[in-house]
């Protein structure tokens, strides 16, 4: 009995020494009160000693404020070796109500979002495990139809009775300008006045980076020596002066993003380093290389924010270590990395933020130089690449296939059957006339455009961001306008039994098509080596409205139209529920009536009225975006 007690009291003690060394596995739960209070349910007290850990703040002044829609870094990190294993962490409004959440977090893998009972959602974040951590990052957006001032307060567990409290004071943001990587900061600017002379330059957008901000550009000093090293200095306007930013330098044999060597330079304004690293382009995606130091001279790295500017110094081997050209090549190809001086290159310069230190998505087209650099020499120039011409084709060809000709065909068999009963051309209705070459017209179009960028990309091409999906809905498309002249080709007769089967399954397809390139025009816009504008999108949008409003005006009027002529007189226009058919040869039709001004007639000068509006508003669209593919 007495061993029972003894092993009980035992077992108490291990359990309890393993609850005091843990805080909550799971985080924060979705509890009221410690939503409201922010204190953990531990049976201990906020510690009133200064807390081991600092909190960042970037994205916002001192003072808390922000704009609508705003993004704002939070950083917890402990003090040189200090570990927390949990947090809570939550965005209340500065005035007003003591407890009311504002905005939302976006949070790494190993966080989650908690106490959404009893706020705004997302307004506020805990740990998922327990795990000793050092550091942890959230970007919180603001309200994206408010501006104020915001609070992040919160609490940080070091273990299961030990924790801080998080408050305003306890935060603090880091200045904009910070040196860098303990190397002597030059911060005179990026010296242009050797350009073409001691050192090779690509610049964009600026004649002289020292008189105002610059978008992009880089600099190079040559390598001397077979086994030399090329020093460079790379430079973008900054995306932000208080959020972790990068520009890269990309050296590429085309002008289109994919088999490209890229040296990425990250800057962190929370802790003043810049890292240098290699990566790869493949097609829509970048990804670092497993030695990501490769090519680079040790201790050749500096950079700093100067007058708006991100400037970022590093030096190359200028060759790879084989000796022998071929072994070269073979060696950049296995590595994934393409060395100054072994060919020549299109130069890439791109710019965006880093999250996680990761490179999000450039937040602006990436400036591709016109002309391949040879870096052994001091070339200059500042031309950019246009787009491919066979690109700009197959998207202006893509456009008017099916902004104009599909969409004005596909209005022919849904509302024109009756438009014009008393004309044929050659032998045929007119509506069937227009429809047939329009939509063949189209298969030809489409068929073009897509065997045009095929051969211009050679391969199947992946898109970056929301123009991912254009690709696939692309190919679907050119399917589906494959398959429906095939079924029309072996359509049965027009009063075969089972024509309603082939009626709804060309319907169909060929609604599914259009609908599927309209939603591939619509992700086109977001193609980053188009830099389409906004109002394109716009333009877009107006498109999709005008001809969906064109199909509603004509559906309500047939509608009205069949209903007055089966008040009127149905039997002499056999009003059917596919419209209305006027059987000339018929010896009961009324040709005196068809041939006197009739309602009939009215309404169908009303309805090309509109199919000339339509294809007026279509056209225009059509011709807005293509002028801008062109220009681009």
């Amino acid at each position: 009995m007495h061993r029972l007690a003894t092993l009980a009291i035992m077992l108490g003690v291990i359990s309890l020494e393993f609850k005091l060394g843990q805080g909550s596995s799971s985080g924060a739960p979705n509890n009221q009160a410690e939503c409201a209070t922010l204190k953990p349910g531990h049976g201990a007290e906020f510690q009133e000693s200064e807390s081991p850990y600092d909190v960042l703040i970037a994205g916002a002044p001192n003072n808390g404020s922000y704009d609508a829609a705003q993004n704002i870094t939070v950083r917890i990190s402990g003090r040189g070796a200090v570990t927390f294993k949990g947090f809570i962490l939550q965005a209340r409004q500065y005035t007003g109500p003591e407890y009311v959440t504002i905005g939302s977090f976006v949070y790494p893998s190993n966080a989650k979002i908690t106490c959404q009972s009893y706020g705004v959602a997302g307004s506020s974040v805990t740990h998922t495990e327990n795990s000793p951590k050092t550091t942890i990052e959230f970007t919180w957006i603001s309200p994206i139809n408010a501006t104020g001032k915001v609070e992040f307060r919160g609490t940080i567990v070091e273990s299961y009775e030990i924790f801080w409290r998080i408050e305003p004071e306890n935060f603090s943001t880091p200045e904009p300008a910070i040196p860098t990587m303990g190397v002597p900061t030059n911060t005179t600017g990026v010296n242009v006045s050797e350009c073409g002379r001691t050192k090779g330059c690509y610049l964009s957008n600026c004649d002289d980076p020292n008189s105002g901000p610059c978008e992009y550009g880089v600099t190079w000093l040559p390598s001397t020596g077979a086994d030399g090293e090329t020093a460079f200095e790379l430079f973008g306007s900054a995306p932000s002066l208080t959020l972790p930013s990068y520009v890269a330098l990309g050296l590429s044999f085309d002008v289109s993003m994919g088999d490209d060597s890229v040296t990425d330079c990250l800057f962190n304004p929370f802790t003043g380093s810049v890292e240098v690293q290699m990566s790869w382009n493949n097609d829509g995606s970048n990804a670092v290389l497993g030695q990501k130091h490769m090519s680079l001279v040790n201790g050749s790295v500096s950079g700093y924010f100067d007058d708006g500017l991100l400037v970022c110094r590093f030096t190359r081997v200028t060759y790879p270590p084989s000796t022998s050209d071929t072994d070269r090549a073979q060696q950049q190809a296995e590595d994934r990395v393409y060395y100054p001086g072994s060919d020549v290159y299109h130069l890439m310069i791109a710019k965006g933020q880093v999250s996680d230190g990761f490179k999000d998505e450039h937040s602006m087209k990436p400036t591709v130089s016109e002309e391949k650099f040879n870096l052994t020499q001091t070339m200059q120039s500042s031309g950019e690449a246009k787009l491919n011409p066979l690109k700009k084709a197959h998207g202006i060809i893509m456009i008017f296939a099916w902004m104009v000709f599909a969409s004005f065909g596909i209005l022919m068999p849904r509302y024109f059957k009756t438009a014009w009963p008393k004309k044929t051309w050659f032998g045929k209705a007119v509506w069937f006339q227009l429809h047939q070459p329009l939509m063949i017209i189209t298969l030809i179009l489409t068929s073009a455009a897509f065997i045009i960028i095929f051969v211009t990309e050679g391969h199947y091409s992946k898109l970056d961001g929301a123009a991912a999906a254009h690709p696939p809905l692309g190919i679907i498309v050119m399917t589906l306008v494959l398959i429906n002249p095939i079924m029309a080709a072996f359509r049965p007769a027009p009063d075969a039994e089972r024509r309603w089967i082939f009626n709804i399954l060309h319907f169909c397809v060929g609604l599914v098509a259009h609908l599927s390139a309209t939603a591939t025009l619509f992700l086109s816009m977001y193609i980053s080596s188009l830099n389409m504008p906004d109002w394109c999108v716009g333009v877009m949008v107006l498109y999709v409205c005008w001809h969906a409003s064109v199909e509603i005006t004509l559906a309500v009027h047939m509608h009205c139209t069949q209903g007055r002529l089966k008040r009127k007189n149905a039997s002499k226009y056999n009003v059917t529920a596919s419209g209305i058919n006027l059987d000339l040869d018929s010896p009961t039709s009324n040709r005196e009536q068809i041939e006197k001004p009739s309602p009939l007639q009215a309404y169908s000068l009303f309805r090309t009225a509109i199919a000339g509006l339509h294809l007026l508003g279509v056209l225009s669209c059509a011709v807005a975006i293509s002028f801008q593919i062109v220009i681009s």
